[in-house]
């Protein structure tokens, strides 16, 4: 993996896979999330999410792994769950302001089970010295992650017209 960007094949086990799945029924799926990047293309490029800082159980799940992964003490600022059907492509952004100060981390859960390759749905990462060139596509392999550093400029594409639900 390149530096900054570190990836898990089984992110979970079954049991908390399991159980994560039983915790997203508790979240409403609301209409409108964005990548708030561009004002010009925000109202266009919406998603469904589900907000989930209020899930003691997820919350404590993911900063677990990131603790026990970097060894550190984290904090977790925002925790939610996203989907994205076809023609729901995202925009390249990063995940914090260029001026905001400290030392910042995302993780990307592929949650959707049964996904095919056929499906797409890649994530991407641009080349902060190049931004016409990615660097790296992520298949997003059920219960599968990417933690990387929020700086980086990425892009999560819809799923294809052969996938006939949303990518989580």
């Amino acid at each position: 993996m390149l530096e900054g960007i570190n990836h898990w094949d089984s992110f979970f086990t079954k049991e908390e896979y399991d159980k994560v799945d039983k915790e997203l029924l508790n979240y409403e799926w609301v209409f409108g999330g964005s990548s708030n990047t561009n004002a010009l293309t925000d109202n266009v490029r919406q998603f469904w999410y589900k907000d989930l800082i209020d899930s003691e159980y997820i919350k404590k799940l993911f900063k677990d792994r990131a603790e026990d992964f970097l060894n550190a003490k984290v904090e977790t600022l925002r925790l939610y769950a996203n989907g994205q059907s076809h023609g729901m492509t995202g925009n390249i952004h990063k995940d914090v302001p260029a001026d905001e100060i400290g030392i910042f981390g995302t993780i990307v859960y592929f949650f959707q089970g049964n996904w095919k390759p056929e499906y797409g749905g890649h994530l991407i990462f641009l080349s902060p010295e190049d931004s016409n060139r990615v660097m790296l596509s992520v298949f997003p392999r059920t219960n599968s992650a990417v933690m990387f550093n929020s700086n980086l400029s990425h892009m999560a594409f819809d799923p294809s017209v052969y996938c006939t639900n949303q990518r989580l």
